[in-house]
């Protein structure tokens, strides 16, 4: 399992102490000296207790070069290969607010196809066996693209050695005729901005649900979009657009962990699919347009993350804008009656 951390979720480790007679784990370490495994040298502070149950031996932090965690770039994946015969993998953190309560939006896959499998044991070997990560990877040799017999075509994208951005998101934006729903939480690549006003001067019908939180940052796009005749809106839950997902034309859906920004493609460790199947694209935007209708656009100019404008994001006991302050104490709740 390549893993960004662990924040509760019990069952989970109670799953693989069970049933699995060897579990391998890669994480994230945000700040510390290498075997330094205290909660806060992690962003989700259960993390440490992987290695209370598995042995130093079966958990790898990443390394930089110097055989130090880094802190300039961040091993981002959330997938897991499973007897080298599935995979799961999205967007999805092992942390109360994603996988744990489904409080954020999230998208996940599960591939059971063992030559995936395949591909995803060999990015995780790199990290885990080798301490390769970020720029020090090789790129996997080929091939990354499965044709099945239902004529289903799957291709797989490394972050940083296939700049997913570049290889994957692009072309995927390209190749929409017709439609192109986007849920994402940080959208801030200008290629991909500018490829999204290109779609939708061709006459592409976008639809793009945006993070609230990442909306309130200077570097949103989200006023530029809607200015050029794309429909963005600002979700104002509680609980974050944590998908980095896009459907187009009702045929081909783009998963994974890497948001589309310039770092995930070019120095995280991330992972991207894109998937031509009509039923699984069929089902994607079914739950985008439940997401959707959610939506008012009265109230989806400029939601902040943590405010009576939110909903139930002034009661739910998270700092969701990440300023310091919860609920009662956070201004923008003033109005919400607690």
């Amino acid at each position: 399992a390549a893993i960004y951390g662990l924040q509760g979720q019990p069952w989970f480790l109670d799953a693989i102490v069970g049933g699995t007679p060897k579990a391998s784990f890669v994480v994230d370490q945000e700040q510390g000296e290498l075997n330094d495994w205290v909660p806060n040298n992690f962003t989700y502070e259960d993390t440490p207790k992987l290695v209370e149950i598995f042995g130093y031996e079966n958990v790898t932090p990443d390394l930089g070069t110097n055989g130090q965690p880094r802190s300039s770039t961040i091993m981002h994946n959330k997938f897991i290969v499973l007897n080298q015969t599935g995979l799961w993998t999205g967007s999805a953190n092992f942390s109360d607010n994603c996988i744990g309560a489904e409080y954020n939006a999230n998208t996940s896959i599960y591939l059971p196809f063992p030559e995936i499998a395949d591909l995803f044991a060999a990015e995780f070997s790199q990290m885990f066996e080798k301490h390769r990560f970020s720029v020090h990877k090789t790129a996997l040799p080929n091939p990354n693209v499965f044709i099945f017999d239902d004529a289903t075509k799957l291709e797989v994208f490394f972050s940083p050695q296939n700049d997913p951005v570049k290889n994957a998101v692009l072309p995927f934006i390209d190749s929409a005729d017709e439609t192109l729903e986007i849920g994402m939480f940080v959208l801030s690549d200008d290629r991909v901005k500018e490829h999204l006003i290109n779609a939708a001067a061709r006459g592409v019908k976008i639809r793009i649900i945006l993070d609230a939180l990442y909306a309130s940052s200077a570097r949103s796009y989200h006023e530029e979009l809607r200015s050029n005749g794309i429909d963005v809106r600002v979700e104002n839950w509680g609980g974050k657009m944590h998908m980095k997902t896009g459907i187009a034309d009702n045929w081909k859906v783009l998963v994974g962990s890497m948001n589309w920004t310039s770092a995930g493609s070019k120095q995280n460790d991330e992972n991207t699919i894109v998937v031509g199947n009509g039923p699984l694209a069929r089902d994607a935007k079914q739950y985008f347009e439940v997401l959707w209708r959610t939506l008012n656009i009265a109230e989806t100019d400029a939601p902040k993350a943590e405010s009576s404008k939110s909903k139930n994001s002034c009661l739910d006991g998270i700092d969701n804008d990440h300023d310091g302050l919860t609920d009662a104490s956070e201004p923008a709740c003033k109005n919400t009656v607690h």
